[in-house]
Parts: C-alpha cells; sequence; structure tokens
C-alpha cells in the first residue's frame, strides 16, 4: 500500500509539472489601486481595466492561447491584485518560473490612489532581477492634463519626452523577435494613442531597442539588467491605441500584443551558471556563448557547457532573445589534480608493454574516473591518459 501512495504522488507530481510548463501566469496591478479619477482618464491602463478589457479577452481565448487549440500551445491565467499601499511587497514571495508582471499606468497626481511606496518598487526590481519578467507599460506627461506616472522611472533609469501623432517601428534588433516576427504574425509601424504620446529621452547604457518613433528615438526597449521590456506608450496595448474590439486577433495592436506576451515567456532567465562534474553549465538554452577566465576570454570556448582544465574565476557572457548580453555568475573553479605512479619493466620496443599506472586524486573532484591509458609516441616517450564521465 505505501507503495501505490508513493506511485500516485510522484503520478501528481508529473503531471503538475506538465500543466505549469504549459501555461503562463500573467500578473496585474489591479484598477482598484486607483479606484477614481478626477479627470476620467486614468483608470484603464491596467488588465482589469476598462481600456484593456478586449486585450484581455484575446489572452482568454482559447483560439489565441491553449496548449491544444491555440496559435501558441500555452494557457494564460491572469490574477489580479497589489491593490493596496505596501502589497505588492509581497511579490518577494512569487515564483519567477513562468511568470510574466504587467505594470500598466497609475497616475500618482491622483488623489484617490493608493500611493506605491519605495519598497514595493524595491521588491519587485528584485524579484524581477532574480528572473520574475515585467512589461512594463508607460506614459509620456502631455500639456493638457495634470498627470504624473513616474513611478518606476527612477529605479529602472528611464525618462520621457512628449511628442503628439508618434509613431514607432522595428529596429534590427526588433525585427529579428517574436514581438514583430512572431506565431500571430508579422508587423511594421504602430499608432501610440491617446493625448499624451511620446518616446524615451534616457534609457538605461545597458538596454537594447526594438522599437524607434519615426525622428528614431527609442519607443521600445530591454533592459539587458533585469531583462524587461519597456514601452514609452500604454496605448499600443490598449484600446486607445488600436487594440479590436472583441477576443480575436483582428489588427496589427492584436498581434503585437499577443506576439508581446509569446516573446516575454520563452524569453530565457537570468544566466545562472553551475558546476556539475567538474564541467560548467547554464540553467537555460541561450543564443549566444562566450565564456572567460579570470575576465579574459576564450575564443574557442563558444558552447553552452564547457570543462574547464585550470584553477580561476569562471563566467559566461549569453546572449538572450532580443539580443540583449547577459553576465552569469562567476565560479571559482578547482581543476583536478593528480599523482601518477608507474608500475612494470619494458623489454624493448617491440615487446607489449607491462606497464600499469596507479593515479591518486589530490584535491577533490566532483566526478569519478572511468579508466587511464598508457601510450607511446614515436620517440618511446610514455604518456598517461586519465579518463573522466
Amino acid at each position: 500500500m505505501k507503495t501505490l501512495n508513493y506511485l500516485t504522488i510522484m503520478i501528481l507530481l508529473i503531471c503538475s509539472n506538465i500543466v505549469n510548463s504549459q501555461t503562463i501566469h500573467l500578473l496585474s496591478i489591479g484598477k482598484s489601486r486607483q479606484p477614481n479619477d478626477e479627470l476620467d482618464y486614468i483608470t484603464g491602463f491596467t488588465l482589469d481595466g476598462e481600456n484593456m478589457y478586449y486585450s484581455r479577452a484575446k489572452l482568454l481565448n482559447t483560439d489565441n492561447f491553449d496548449p491544444q487549440l491555440g496559435v501558441y500551445n500555452k494557457k494564460v491565467i491572469i490574477t489580479d491584485g497589489y491593490t493596496m499601499s505596501n502589497s505588492l511587497t509581497n511579490i518577494s514571495n512569487v515564483p519567477t518560473e513562468d511568470r510574466i508582471l504587467f505594470f500598466g499606468v497609475f497616475n500618482q497626481a491622483e488623489s484617490s490612489i493608493h500611493p506605491f511606496t519605495q519598497r514595493e518598487i524595491d521588491s519587485l526590481y528584485n524579484w524581477s532581477m532574480r528572473g520574475g519578467k515585467l512589461i512594463i507599460g508607460t506614459e509620456a506627461r502631455g500639456n493638457s492634463f495634470e498627470f504624473n506616472g513616474s513611478i518606476l522611472n527612477a529605479r529602472w533609469g528611464f525618462e520621457h519626452g512628449f511628442h503628439h501623432g508618434t509613431t514607432f517601428s522595428p529596429t534590427a534588433n526588433g525585427v529579428s523577435t517574436d514581438i514583430y516576427r512572431g506565431p500571430f504574425g508579422d508587423i511594421g509601424e504602430l499608432s501610440e494613442g491617446g493625448t499624451s504620446q511620446g518616446y524615451f529621452s534616457r534609457i538605461p547604457e545597458n538596454a537594447v531597442v526594438l522599437g524607434v518613433t519615426k525622428t528614431g528615438k527609442p519607443a521600445l526597449y530591454m533592459d539587458c539588467n533585469t531583462l524587461d521590456l519597456i514601452s514609452a506608450d500604454i496605448d499600443v496595448y490598449g484600446s486607445i491605441g488600436g487594440i479590436s474590439g472583441g477576443s480575436t486577433i483582428e489588427n496589427q495592436h492584436d498581434v503585437f500584443w499577443a506576439n508581446t506576451i509569446v516573446f516575454m515567456d520563452k524569453l530565457q532567465p537570468q544566466p545562472l551558471l553551475s558546476n556539475s562534474s567538474d564541467t560548467l553549465r547554464l540553467n537555460a538554452n541561450y543564443n549566444d556563448y562566450k565564456w572567460y577566465y579570470n575576465n579574459s576570454l576564450l575564443a574557442d570556448q563558444t558552447s553552452s557547457n564547457f570543462s574547464p582544465n585550470k584553477d580561476g574565476d569562471y563566467y559566461a557572457l549569453v546572449t538572450v532573445n532580443g539580443g540583449c548580453k547577459v553576465k552569469s555568475n562567476v565560479i571559482k573553479f578547482k581543476a583536478p589534480k593528480y599523482e601518477v605512479s608507474l608500475h612494470g619493466t619494458v623489454i624493448d620496443n617491440n615487446t607489449k608493454s607491462t606497464l600499469t599506472a596507479d593515479v591518486k586524486i589530490v584535491n577533490s573532484f566532483a566526478g569519478q574516473l572511468i579508466d587511464t591509458l598508457i601510450t607511446t609516441d614515436e620517440k618511446g616517450n610514455y604518456n598517461i591518459i586519465i579518463h573522466k564521465p
């Protein structure tokens, strides 16, 4: 009976893992974080808000996202929350795998808002650095109304410039992503919406621009420190910008929105390097690998794992979808060392050697030896070859 219970538990765990791998958990800050809007404008720019009603419906449509039926073979589950001040600090307890948080636009100048605290912003930033994924929709401050959406600007290091009638198009890096060439279709130029449009007047130095305005200013970029996706205008994801009514994919804005979710789901995590049996391995498959030994590039090492033979500090610089180059953690590696002694007598070169080798591992070694092989070269020198798994 105990064996049956054990097998049942194992089956349940396996099935649970399969379900999780086919699910995108999309988190969003609920619109009641800002219950009222004296300007009747900024209450709907989050996933349970009026401006994103159809954006939400498209993600929940099984024709679009479903393991069996969807264009993209994963299901989307949306959870709204974090509506009170300091509640976002709880993001620290949320797993990062298969999680995306959509951070919409809230007006800090509006009297009903439950203010975002610095503790919340720091918690969200740290969660992102641990591997949580963020889609950040922002808004330039227009001239026609009182608005202050500068909630994440300082921590993420961006600032806006205001320009009405703005559109943006993909860069060369953008074209190579699922955002612009994804499972829901290909897209080109997109219009920003509403009266508050713009671009980024400042972005972090370590960033890759994926979309630009007609004048070449950044409008969509990846933060290569956090691996978050940040847009200069929230409206490209909502009805004001051009998302169609209903739950089906009908136009370029619909494609952009659905492809964005796919891009973020497929985006690799922050690289984590580990030592497994004296082979350095990463936690995911990346687009490109560069290995460093004591801060010097190992030009001949470009594979996904690496077995060093020298003591020292090693790390990998990897390229993720979208073009960001990200440095892994540093591993202090200690190469295995051996003491070798030979036993036997060689009569002449025409007689098979009766030599045997005793190998003693001097320092700690994570793996185990398979065997040793004694070879001779043309000059009659003997070489000991030690095989590892």
